[in-house]
């Protein structure tokens, strides 16, 4: 932080051809992990550990395209605090509900199997 040449203050990247919208990190199994999610909704982490010679180091990028969470249905919960009600109105949603869009990446809210952050989306219904 108190690095004042941009060249000296980087310490590791990767190019992962993909625009970055948003980027955050997370511990998972005592690992750090660094998570950026494209402006094109695709999401993808990185391990980063510390090389032989001292140096940060990103591990092999883990990508989850859209088409993993976008343009899919979803089961809506019947019944328990994840009900969703549209505002204003008592009448519950569909059964099922077409995602459209990605909201955000939250590894605070749980990690995956293969340490991929739980991710929110949307839907316009």
């Amino acid at each position: 932080m108190r690095e004042t040449d941009e060249e000296e203050a980087v310490q590791a990247e990767e190019n992962w051809n993909e625009s970055v919208a948003k980027a955050g990190s997370y511990l998972h199994k005592g690992t750090l992990r660094v998570w950026a999610r494209s402006d094109m909704d695709n999401l993808a982490s990185w391990t980063v550990g510390i090389g032989a010679e001292g140096e940060l180091e990103f591990g092999k990028v883990a990508e989850t395209p859209s088409s993993q969470f976008k343009f899919r249905d979803f089961d809506t919960p019947k019944t328990g605090p994840n009900v969703v009600l549209p505002v204003g109105t008592d009448k519950p949603y569909p059964a099922k509900l077409r995602t459209e869009y990605l909201i955000d990446a939250a590894p605070s809210l749980g990690v995956g199997k293969y340490g991929a952050p739980m991710v929110g989306i949307g839907t316009n219904e």
